[in-house]
This record gives C-alpha cells, sequence and structure tokens, in this order.
C-alpha cells in the first residue's frame, strides 16, 4: 500500500465515483472549490493505493506546516480491514513536519439517534487510536456540530486550534458563506 498524490483527472473520477456517495450533499464541496485551491497549492489530494487501484482517499487544506483532513475515506468493499488506519499511518509519515493536522468528526452528544450516535463515537475512537487528540473545540459548520481533533508537532491551545480552524474555511469559502455557516458551538 502507498499513498499517491492524484492528478486532477483522478480526483474529478474519485469525486464523481465516490465522494458524491460517502459524504453528506451538506458536506460535500462543489468540485470547483477542491480544484482551485489545489491549483493554487492551498490543497492536496492524495489516494490509498493497492498497486493498481485507488481503494481510499484523503484531501488536505493547507496553510504554511498545518493542514486540515477535509474528507477521508476508504471505498466501501475495503472498509473494516484496518485500510483506513493504514492510510493515517502513512498520511502522518507524509505530514511528520507538520505544525498541526486537524480534523472534524460529527460531535456524537449533538445526536439523538442511538445508531448514528455510536457511528460518530466509533469514527472518534477511529481518530484517537490512530494517534489524535480531543481538544474540547467544537464547531458549527453548515450547521453540522463537529468535534475537532488534532495531531502534529506543536500541541497549540484550544483558541489556537479554533483560529486554525476558521483560518482554513476562510481559505476555502468566500467570506460571506463563511460568515454565515462557521461559528463555534456549545
Amino acid at each position: 500500500m502507498n499513498l499517491v498524490e492524484l492528478d486532477i483527472k483522478q480526483i474529478k473520477k474519485v469525486y464523481n465515483e465516490r465522494m458524491v456517495y460517502d459524504f453528506p450533499q451538506n458536506e460535500l464541496r462543489p468540485l470547483a472549490r477542491i480544484i482551485g485551491p489545489l491549483r493554487q497549492g492551498k490543497y492536496e489530494c492524495f489516494g490509498l493505493n493497492d498497486g493498481d487501484n485507488i481503494i481510499g482517499y484523503v484531501y488536505l487544506a493547507k496553510q504554511d506546516n498545518d493542514y486540515l483532513v477535509d474528507y477521508l475515506a476508504m471505498y466501501p468493499k475495503y472498509r473494516n480491514k484496518g485500510l483506513g488506519g493504514e492510510m493515517l499511518c502513512l498520511l502522518k509519515e507524509y505530514l511528520s513536519g507538520a505544525d498541526n493536522i486537524i480534523l472534524e468528526v460529527e460531535d456524537p452528544d449533538s445526536f439523538t439517534d442511538y445508531e448514528y450516535k455510536s457511528v460518530c463515537q466509533r469514527r472518534i475512537s477511529f481518530y484517537i487510536r490512530n494517534g489524535f487528540f480531543n481538544k474540547g473545540v467544537n464547531m458549527l459548520c453548515f450547521d453540522v456540530p463537529y468535534l475537532i481533533l488534532s495531531l502534529g508537532n506543536k500541541r497549540r491551545r484550544t483558541e489556537e486550534i479554533e483560529e486554525l480552524y476558521f483560518k482554513f474555511y476562510r481559505m476555502i469559502l468566500p467570506n460571506d458563506m463563511f460568515e454565515k455557516n462557521i461559528h463555534k458551538f456549545k
């Protein structure tokens, strides 16, 4: 297994064949809002390759030496086989010099449906098993409540993680969309 940088043709293919199914519509940005930052050097897209096939992907927003894991998923037939952890291990290796790596996980305390709450808790456990920390940062992004988990060489205070999160979304979104949809939660 290895992590390979995706070209624009591969990014479009992953988006159209997987991302539209792997993420709810309210969490998936238009493809142009991925390609634009990629061309500006503010975004990176990788696939987990098992030789000839991409079996998972991770898309990253970047600013200076900080990263936001924007999208991460395994293709359905490769899920629950330890490959997501392997992809995170390869990603951590690639980003070994990063100051901070942050990601969003839906806040299980914000949902009443037991089954969905359980899925959220399993995601958090997965990331914590793979080295991420819950610093108690809660954000509301497009009306979805998230916990922000972090990893990296600089352990930042809660306020710094919040500001880093805001910086990423200011970079990704037009100002009016940012102001309307990105907020502290709780």
